[in-house]
């Protein structure tokens, strides 16, 4: 059953919105339910459930607290936001990961001629994911940054929609800056706080 008629028969849309976003895909290379979504009849929270429920696979909701930061780290950056792939466990012979397009099989047979494993597939939003993805691989990328030895005076890392820019710092008034993705803006100062006199 095409996604149309699936998200029809569910009732998360009508036909005349169906008809509307077919309309717009006739005109651009967009997917169908980037569009519903884009129009504001989809939430992408229920399209991704309704793409799981169709390839048979599990809908999780992401907690950042119980994800290991090691097992992400150890795959490629770029493979994981080019398919929207976070890993989650790893359980004797198999690997646990969730996946913004269940419908995408391409990126679950990269990450298995990696690990050399079953991989178990679950979905989960993919705003979430690459959230999360962020979040990590900023924290990794400013901690190789730094030098053991580095004592920093300062970090500044300022984040607009598509580029970050992080300027270290350090006691001797040295600045490090380099780019990287991410959607906040975060401050650390090492400066001892004085009470006032």
């Amino acid at each position: 059953m095409l996604i149309g008629e699936l998200l029809i028969k569910s009732g998360l849309i009508n036909e005349t919105q169906l008809n509307e976003a077919l309309e717009i895909q006739k005109r651009s290379k967009k997917r169908l339910g980037e569009i519903l979504i884009e129009l504001g009849y989809l939430k992408s929270h229920d399209l991704i459930w309704l793409l799981s429920e169709q390839a048979s696979i599990p809908f999780i909701d992401l907690k950042p607290e119980v994800l290991n930061s090691k097992l992400i780290l150890s795959f490629p950056e770029k493979l994981l936001y080019q398919y929207c792939i976070i890993p989650l466990y790893e359980i004797d012979n198999k690997l646990y990961l969730a996946t913004g397009n269940p419908a995408d099989k391409e990126g679950i047979e990269k990450i298995k001629e990696i690990v050399k494993k079953e991989v178990v597939v679950s979905a989960a939003e993919p705003e979430k994911i690459i959230k999360l993805l962020d979040s990590f691989f900023l924290a990794e990328q400013t901690q190789v940054s730094l030098g053991a030895e580095d004592f920093l005076d300062s970090i500044e890392i300022e984040i607009d929609q598509d580029r970050a820019t992080i300027k270290l710092v350090d006691t001797k008034g040295n600045i490090k800056k380099f780019e990287l993705k991410g959607k906040v803006i975060i401050r650390y100062t090492n400066k001892q706080y004085k009470e006032p006199v």
